[in-house]
């Protein structure tokens, strides 16, 4: 009967060691697996920030492109104004000169 009690002991001694190191198997595929999400998680948090500052880059370049663009549109339209003023005075200039032969 002793014996019997000892084996019982024994056994449940076994099966709780053996529970016991089942617990710290699971809790090391538990850590390993938090450690892999936290790092997926900071790998996809680092790939948003780097798409987002692409887009932004992409988003000042073209406004720097419709800048540029509205600049030289406003040089030509200035362009045009003063070649446009220096014609006209040049043609006054011109009627100005003939009627002065003209008087003469």
């Amino acid at each position: 009967m002793a014996l019997e009690i000892i084996n019982a002991i024994r056994g449940s001694e076994d099966e709780a060691q053996k529970i016991r190191q089942d617990a710290q198997i699971r809790a090391r595929e538990i850590a390993k697996t938090a450690e892999d999400n936290g790092e997926k998680l900071v790998y996809d948090a680092e790939k948003s920030a780097r798409e987002q500052a692409a887009e932004l880059i992409d988003d000042a370049n073209e406004k720097a492109k419709l800048i540029a663009k509205s600049s030289e549109d406003a040089e030509k339209g200035e362009r045009e104004k003063m070649q446009s003023f220096a014609e006209k005075n040049m043609e006054k200039a011109a009627r100005f000169i003939i009627e002065e032969l003209k008087r003469q």
